[in-house]
C-alpha cells in the first residue's frame, strides 16, 4: 500500500479515535483497546496495521491525551461532587476495570472529603430503611455494599437517635 493510502486510512483512524475521546475522558488502555478495535476492521497488512497503530499513538502522545493521572483525577473529582455518590469500594472496581493503577487509586482516594464514605452510607441506608426494618438486614446490606464496619455502626447509631 502507498503512503498516500495509509496517510488516509491514518486520518481516518485518528478521527474515529479523536471522536471516541470527545464523548469523555478516557484512559490510555481504553482509548489503546478502542484503537485496536479500529485498527483491526482496516483491510491492509498487519505491518502497516502496526505503523499506523504507532503513528496514532505517537500522536495522542503529543496531544497529551495519554495522562491517566488527569483522568484519575478528573473522576474523583466528579466523586466528590456527584448527586449520587458512589462509596470507595465502588469506586476503587471501576476505576480499576478502566485500566488505572491500584496504587494511584488508592492516593487519590485518600484525598477524598473525610465524611464522603459516611454520606454514600447514609444514602444507601435511607433507600433500604424504607423497606426493611430489620438492622440486622440493613447492617448485612451496608457491609456487603463495601462500607467499613465503622462507618455502618455510625450510621446505625446515627440514625437510630434521629427516630
Amino acid at each position: 500500500m502507498n503512503s498516500v493510502e495509509l496517510d488516509n486510512l491514518y486520518f481516518v483512524v485518528l478521527g474515529k479515535v479523536l471522536n471516541y475521546l470527545s464523548y469523555g475522558l478516557k484512559t490510555e488502555r481504553e482509548i489503546t483497546q478502542k484503537l485496536d478495535v479500529y485498527i483491526k476492521k482496516l483491510y491492509v497488512c498487519d505491518s502497516d496495521k502496526l505503523k499506523i497503530r504507532d503513528h496514532i499513538i505517537l500522536r495522542l502522545k503529543e496531544l497529551n491525551l495519554f495522562d491517566d493521572k488527569k483522568v484519575l483525577s478528573d473522576l474523583i473529582l466528579k466523586a466528590n461532587s456527584a448527586s449520587k455518590p458512589k462509596n470507595k469500594k465502588k469506586l476503587s472496581i471501576s476505576l480499576l476495570k478502566r485500566g488505572l493503577k491500584s496504587d494511584d487509586i488508592n492516593t487519590l482516594l485518600n484525598t477524598l472529603d473525610p465524611d464522603h464514605e459516611y454520606t454514600c452510607a447514609l444514602t444507601d441506608y435511607k433507600k433500604k430503611a424504607r423497606f426493611a426494618t430489620d438492622l440486622v438486614k440493613i447492617k448485612k446490606y451496608l457491609l456487603n455494599k463495601g462500607y467499613s464496619f465503622d462507618t455502618v455502626t455510625k450510621v446505625l447509631e446515627d440514625s437510630f437517635l434521629t427516630h
